[in-house]
């Protein structure tokens, strides 16, 4: 499974809206990390940031919070979108133990 979270200095960024830099954690059935890059990107609208991380195969964004407008744009291109995620550190986000939390 692929998800993107969006940073600022290597942690969970709560200004979705804001954000440029996003974290790409790939992990394997059991929820372990197989890999992880950052990805540095211009300052996104609705429709190219959905369509890049779609190109990249992510399913899952997590993220403090997000607007209506990007949900849906997730959405269209098959990603789900997390909201409410608290942990700051993206590795420890993705782990089994906090996905019953969110």
């Amino acid at each position: 499974m692929k998800y993107a979270i969006p940073i600022a200095d290597g942690k969970l960024s709560q200004h979705f809206g804001r954000s440029t830099e996003f974290m790409i954690v790939e992990t394997d059935k059991n929820g372990r990390i197989t890999s992880k890059k950052d990805l540095s990107t211009i300052a996104h609208n609705c429709g190219s940031l959905p369509q890049l991380l779609s190109e990249l195969e992510v399913k899952v964004v997590l993220a403090g919070g997000m607007g209506m407008g990007p949900r849906m744009a997730f959405e269209n291109f098959k990603i789900n979108v997390v909201l409410g995620v608290s942990e700051t550190d993206p590795e420890k986000a993705v782990a089994p133990t906090q996905k019953a939390r969110w």
